[in-house]
């Protein structure tokens, strides 16, 4: 396969500015712990971290949602997310670059996250140690999918009337859906 070409490449990007995408799927907490190795703890056959850093990112949609801001696309997600502190820490990730006014949020509805520990020497690359994922203990209910589907269809109605506008579908395994109707 032929390299791209790229000058068709940065005109696509320098076009991104004029499209409008509506991303839709499952909103998830990428958190990044750091740290540098101490030591084998006497416990159990176990590295002792010494914490460095910790970061949070969007995940699933919100990464797509990201990345079309990043090329300049002007982008509204939708989907949910709990009402709490990672919730809280997830829309104000996206909110500098992303229209997050149609996230629902349901009160029992934790915000699903993936927790990567990396370790690694002062001079050497981190490396992932292990992952904790902490999912909903709640499934969306009827109530939560209409309301989706209701930010959906408005979305569509709003962000793309007039203009070229499309729609970015992300699944991963939270099976973020709305209602059949919309199905």
């Amino acid at each position: 396969m032929p390299a791209p070409d790229s000058i068709r490449l940065a005109s696509i990007i320098d076009r991104f500015s004029r499209v409008r995408i509506a991303v839709f799927g499952d909103l998830i907490v990428d958190e990044f712990i750091y740290g540098d190795i101490a030591r084998v703890s006497r416990e159990a056959p176990v590295l002792i971290l010494n914490y460095d850093s910790t970061e949070i990112v969007p995940g699933g949609a919100g990464n797509a949602a990201n990345n079309v801001a990043a090329l300049g696309g002007r982008c509204v997600v939708v989907g949910l997310t709990g009402r709490d502190a990672t919730g809280d820490r997830l829309i104000d990730a996206l909110r500098p670059r992303v229209d997050t006014s149609n996230i629902v949020r349901p009160r029992d509805y934790r915000t699903p996250t993936k927790t990567r520990i990396l370790a690694g020497g002062i001079h050497s690359a981190k490396q992932q140690v292990v992952r904790i994922d902490r999912a909903s203990r709640q499934d969306s209910t009827a109530i939560d999918r209409d309301a989706l589907a209701a930010r959906l269809l408005n979305t569509r109605r709003v962000h793309c009337a007039g203009g070229a506008a499309s729609a970015l579908l992300c699944s991963s395994t939270r099976g973020t859906r709305c209602s059949p109707s919309v199905e």
